[in-house]
């Protein structure tokens, strides 16, 4: 019994192994500058200064 579970360990511990190397080789995404809403470019001090209609605003167009 303790063979089986070990073995099931294994296989599990190097499928996460496997899933970890894929995720690592695929190419990530770089932000496109001109797709940007314009809020990401605001340091953090003026993001804190919107106001909640203003956060708001920004919400329901990001839904539609």
């Amino acid at each position: 019994m303790a063979a089986k579970r070990m073995e099931a360990e294994a296989k599990l511990a190097e499928e996460a192994r496997r899933a970890v190397e894929i995720e690592a080789a695929k190419p990530k995404k770089k932000a496109v500058i001109g797709d940007a809403h314009p809020w990401s470019a605001l340091s953090p001090s003026a993001l804190k200064r919107r106001t909640a209609a203003d956060l708001s605003e920004f919400l329901e167009e990001r839904v539609r």
